[in-house]
């Protein structure tokens, strides 16, 4: 297995994880992935490349939901945004965001099953950025074995990036 750049940005809850990958991404053209912004108290997927936002959030009406906590989430909303993981993830040069890796994807939901094919994928040229709360990156990186790859922390400065 080749290994793969791995960068991590870990803060609390809130703490501006997103918001510093938007501003960061919006200056650049090789970033690929999604990011999860909360407007007006809903929590959205976001395309990095298209701009495009969709509700990550199930309607009252929606059938196949996924519940984490107080939340329940739309099984449709989560599968577009697992396609726009996987047409990001090949044939191109950059970076690779996944917002958030956390408990779902623990549990073996959400992300998990895109973000596990892309580690073992011999093929991308991508650098991976995933999102991950304070309190379970040791449990993220145990999971997705990530320390068999080359771990990098990201840290955002008043919007300024230290990834590059």
């Amino acid at each position: 297995m080749k290994k793969k750049e791995v960068f991590i940005l870990s803060g609390d809850i809130q703490s501006g994880k997103t918001t510093s990958l938007s501003k960061w991404s919006a200056t650049r053209n090789d970033v690929y992935g999604i990011l999860t912004p909360i407007e007006n108290g809903k929590r959205f997927f976001m395309d990095i490349s298209s701009g495009e936002k969709f509700s990550m959030e199930a309607n009252a009406d929606e059938i196949a939901t996924i519940q984490v906590g107080k939340y329940s989430f739309s099984m449709n909303s989560f599968s577009k945004a697992v396609d726009i993981l996987s047409s990001g993830a090949y044939n191109k040069n950059g970076w690779l965001v996944i917002d958030e890796i956390g408990p779902l994807e623990i549990s073996g939901r959400g992300f998990d099953e895109v973000l596990k094919e892309f580690l073992q994928s011999e093929s991308q040229n991508l650098k991976l950025i995933l999102v991950v709360r304070s309190s379970i990156k040791d449990a993220v990186i145990a999971r997705y074995s990530l320390d068999k790859h080359l771990i990098k922390k990201v840290n955002f400065l008043n919007g300024q990036d230290a990834l590059v």
